[in-house]
């Protein structure tokens, strides 16, 4: 049909874009699909998470650093489970280096999400933090010794040098106490400067021994796909 043909300057679909490593945009024929395929020019899917570094809590710091992030992947994943701390709850924040060391300017950092806690069931409460690495900043995230927690943070096209490092991500956990459970699911973002994220800092907002994580926290941090 006139108008309608694939990969034609003057058809009303565009014309044809190749594929690449990460994307194969516009309409395709299936045999057109298997000739890429077949040449290697055709996205690979992303695979599985492999795990690049897993550390455990042993009570003697609130802070731990993923340094010598390798850009082979395409995304990091953050894991926290088991989140806990020595007796008060805390914010939880991330850090990042873009090959500078990490930045420590909370200026250089935004949030933004939704939560709902145990005094307010069944509603959700929108925040917006534009200086503070902090994931929940309104309110403390990783419990104390008398629950645990969990949160995933996913950084996509981390190794990116022209993009803003950013993440999404959701935390479940149970503070004891007024407020009760939380859940949290929002975005982090480093505003400062475009670059890959070569290294991570994961830390509470109070660093003093009664805020050290706990055994058993465990923080995994994995990747999957292929960095373009």
């Amino acid at each position: 049909m006139p108008g309608i043909s694939a990969g034609k300057t003057w058809s009303r679909i565009g014309a044809e874009v190749a594929p690449t490593s990460s994307a194969a945009s516009g309409v395709w024929q299936i045999q057109e699909v298997a000739e890429n395929v077949g040449a290697g020019t055709w996205p690979a899917p992303l695979g599985d998470w492999e795990v690049i570094s897993t550390t455990v809590a042993d009570g003697t710091t609130a802070l731990y650093n993923f340094t010598t992030i390798p850009q082979t992947f395409r995304d990091l994943r953050l894991v926290v489970s088991a989140a806990r701390i020595a007796s008060t709850a805390d914010q939880f924040q991330i850090w990042v280096d873009i090959g500078s060391g990490i930045d420590t300017t909370t200026g250089n950092y935004g949030t933004r999400g939704v939560q709902n806690l145990g005094s307010s069931y069944g509603s959700m409460q929108t925040y917006t933090f534009s200086n503070t690495p902090s994931f929940d900043p309104e309110f403390p995230e990783l419990p104390d010794n008398g629950a645990a927690g969990q949160a995933i943070w996913e950084f996509l096209d981390y190794a990116n040098t022209s993009k803003l490092p950013n993440a999404i991500g959701w935390v479940e956990g149970v503070r004891p106490g007024s407020f009760g459970g939380q859940q949290v699911h929002g975005g982090w973002t480093y505003h400062a400067t475009a670059g890959a994220i070569q290294g991570l800092r994961v830390q509470n907002a109070t660093t003093t021994s009664n805020y050290y994580f706990k055994s058993p926290t465990t923080f995994t941090l994995f990747g999957r796909g292929a960095a373009d």
